[in-house]
């Protein structure tokens, strides 16, 4: 007799975990994961070798429903226990373009309903852009490590925004985006 597990959307913030022990007659209660995430579809695949999960997820609620903008990141988490836990989220990519086509009166800046493929050592993520084309981004197994987490982005934004001022005091640098 075999298992499997189930991950699902909710309204709660998290990707929500069932297990079933006997092939998915019966259905652990469901359990909300670590894993931040609106209400959208979750991408959860097993590595190439079977001994890890990949869950590629938002890492941002708003507690807003339909909030788009809580779409507009994505982030890799790794299990290797079959979901129980979670690495800390590591940053793929960001969707900020500027769209010119509304849907449901809103524009969309979002990375949702994605694919995503293991195979051969290579993730592939399948994502629409604008909802007009797919973009094809491929990531090597063995690259997961060199994805940046929050606390080394924002490190890394600290040491790149602050600049000396004058004995003992900084400022942090802005600029204009037009």
């Amino acid at each position: 007799v075999g298992g499997g597990i189930l991950f699902t959307r909710t309204q709660q913030g998290h990707i929500w975990r069932l297990v079933s022990e006997d092939d998915g007659k019966t259905w652990s209660e469901p359990a909300a994961t670590s894993l931040v995430h609106p209400d959208a579809p979750p991408m959860v695949e097993k590595s190439c070798d079977g001994k890890r999960l990949y869950a590629f997820h938002h890492n941002r609620d708003s507690g807003e429903a339909f909030n788009l903008e809580d779409r507009s990141e994505l982030w890799l988490s790794i299990s290797e226990d079959d979901g129980d836990t979670w690495s800390e989220p590591r940053f793929v990519m960001v969707n900020a373009t500027h769209n010119t086509r509304l849907m449901f009166n809103q524009e969309h800046h979002t990375i949702s309903y994605a694919g995503l493929l293991v195979d051969n050592g290579e993730i592939n993520i399948f994502i629409p852009h604008v909802w007009r084309q797919i973009l094809h981004v491929r990531l090597k197994e063995t690259d997961i490590d060199r994805l940046l987490t929050r606390r080394e982005i924002e490190a890394q934004w600290d040491r790149a925004n602050y600049v000396p001022v004058g004995e003992g005091v900084s400022s942090r640098k802005s600029f204009e985006v037009s």
